[in-house]
């Protein structure tokens, strides 16, 4: 298991959205990217949200971070800050962890917290790995209930390059309908600690098939 943790955190530098891989002691993560509008109805007329991620681990199994992004029809604010553990390390041979958070979203008319559920799978492959992470956020004054879930499956081309497929799924309580999303994105890496990631993403339930370029760097150390 400890192998594969290293070649997924190589091959992928701890992706935003965590995943069932600690981030090890001592070792940090820092990650911002945006996403730009190119077609549908997510053009204002350029749509951009952007978004910082960073982790840390305190120990070998736990590992804190935050998360924090604009998104939505008003670029309404959110940030989280997060713990996750994995679990049933001696019953499985995948890893398996929860994640755990509280934070904020400010909307035009009320700044409400918010708390956050997450459990995550992993495995890793010959020259990749694939995962499943699914998250269950609640508003605290609301009662407003979005899930979210999301598998992907990496492919390591070369040893600076990357490809990564993944499929986001969930359900806002804004909506009525839920929502899938296709996203493929190359990543490159640059140097040990730095790698950048070039992307799209695809609206599958869209009417007018909205489409976003994403772009992406994030930083190990």
């Amino acid at each position: 298991m400890r192998i594969w943790f290293a070649i997924c955190l190589a091959v992928w530098g701890g992706a935003v959205d965590a995943g069932a891989w600690p981030r090890g002691k001592g070792k940090a993560f820092i990650s911002v990217s945006s996403t730009f509008s190119l077609t549908g109805d997510l053009l204002k007329p350029i749509r951009y949200e952007p978004s910082f991620y960073a982790e840390y681990g305190v120990t070998d199994r736990l590992t804190f971070g935050l998360d924090a992004f604009l998104a939505g029809e008003f670029d309404q604010p959110t940030a989280f800050a997060f713990g996750r553990i994995p679990i049933l390390e001696k019953r499985l041979n995948d890893p398996v962890a929860v994640t755990l958070g509280f934070g904020t979203e400010d909307t035009e008319t009320v700044k409400e917290p918010l708390a956050r559920a997450g459990l995550a799978w992993g495995h890793g492959l010959e020259k990749g790995w694939l995962a499943v992470d699914s998250f269950a956020t609640v508003g605290l004054e609301t009662g407003d209930l979005d899930l979210k879930l999301d598998a992907t499956w990496g492919y390591k081309l070369h040893p600076r390059l990357t490809t990564i497929l993944q499929l986001q799924t969930g359900r806002l309580e804004t909506d009525e309908e839920p929502y899938a999303k296709l996203a493929p994105s190359v990543v490159v890496k640059l140097h040990k600690r730095l790698q950048v990631e070039l992307g799209v993403i695809h609206h599958l339930t869209d009417e007018e098939a909205a489409t976003a370029l994403k772009l992406g760097s994030w930083l190990e150390f």
